[in-house]
């Protein structure tokens, strides 16, 4: 799987839909951080989230400061590119109404999640239904798209 799965995400990735504001990178893809790598060389933001049971206010506050560590600027329209790694230090609710509210703040920017669990934004429907995605998916490789399955 790694090679080709790894090939997959990449063109996945860069034929996504501008409307894609959210990416969540597959938590059953053991290649994450290949991916991860190849992201940050396009000049990405990089958020590495620490402590344990985090808030929306310690995302958001952590957000900011690695936004203003890196771009010299609190808003995260004006990054690009986020990569949001660690998510699941993040309690799952709280997660949930951080990525809502930042899809909602992102302009022309994307941020694509890191997390060994699926966050519940990409697999209720809601109103980021369009705005989201899951990269990569692939059947043979038994990475579901989670946001899509059973449509």
């Amino acid at each position: 799987m790694g090679n080709l799965a790894f090939k997959l995400a990449v063109q996945q990735l860069n034929t996504l839909d501008d409307h894609i504001k959210l990416v969540a990178i597959h938590p059953n893809f053991t290649a994450q951080h290949l991916l991860m790598a190849e992201l940050i060389e396009q000049d990405a933001v990089y958020v590495r989230f620490e402590g344990v049971k985090l808030k929306q206010t310690d995302l958001q506050a952590q957000l900011e400061a690695a936004l203003e560590a890196q771009i010299d600027s609190k808003d995260a329209a004006q990054a690009g590119l986020l990569l949001l790694d660690e998510c699941d230090r993040a309690e799952s609710k709280e997660l949930d109404q951080f990525l809502v509210s930042l899809a909602e703040t992102l302009g022309d920017s994307r941020a694509v999640i890191f997390s060994r669990y699926v966050p519940g934004v990409f697999i209720h429907k809601h109103s980021l239904a369009d705005q989201v995605a899951f990269v990569p998916v692939d059947q043979s490789f038994m990475l579901w798209d989670y946001a899509n399955r059973g449509e």
